[in-house]
């Protein structure tokens, strides 16, 4: 099974110690069941964390390299990362721009998309590959995410474009975000 392993930075922030865990530990078990992981280099949040579980399992011989689909938007995002197995990053194919930004503009308003700097529309760009592969014609299977909704159910920041995307192809969503667990203290769990 593919999943797109995805999020809000926000898990990283406050005290979210017991849904940081709950993510890390629902995404390891996917590792050990042999899932592929679809994601992006995000240095915090559950992108981050789902590397971390997959590293652990590949750590230990419990899950491949072959698991990881990490996408970014171009080499000095690898570059710069701390991330395990950052090496193993797939760059978005400059070929294939029409077609994502395509489906980029049937999910985001148009002003919404040209408001857009260079930096948030490549994220939103490697959001349409995290949820269609790398060709753009291969859905993941679920998206398993912790993303913040609004008061109407409607998710909140990037994430939501890969939440919109998913719900367009008729991908289902897990969102794991509980805001009856947020509080507003420093988080200090570690891998």
């Amino acid at each position: 099974m593919r999943r797109a392993l995805i999020g809000s930075r926000k898990l990283s922030e406050g005290n979210k110690q017991e849904q940081i865990k709950k993510y890390f530990n629902q995404c390891h078990s996917y590792a050990l069941a042999g899932d592929i992981m679809t994601s992006g280099l995000c240095p915090t949040g559950p992108d981050a964390i789902a590397q971390y579980a997959y590293a652990k399992a590949i750590d230990k011989g419990l899950a491949s390299i072959s698991q990881l689909e990490v996408y970014v938007s171009g080499q000095l995002l690898i570059d710069k990362s701390v991330l395990p197995y950052k090496e193993h990053s797939i760059i978005m194919p400059s070929t294939l721009c029409a077609e994502r930004d395509y489906i980029l503009k049937q999910v985001m308003t148009l002003n919404h998309f040209n408001a857009c700097g260079e930096y948030a529309l490549g994220m939103h760009r490697r959001n349409v590959h995290q949820v269609l592969s790398k060709d753009l014609k291969s859905p993941v299977d679920e998206v398993y995410t912790w993303c913040m909704i609004d008061t109407h159910g409607e998710p909140l920041g990037g994430t939501r474009t890969a939440i919109k995307i998913a719900q367009l192809y008729g991908i289902p969503v897990i969102n794991d975000y509980d805001p009856n667990v947020t509080k507003n203290k420093l988080s200090s769990f570690t891998f």
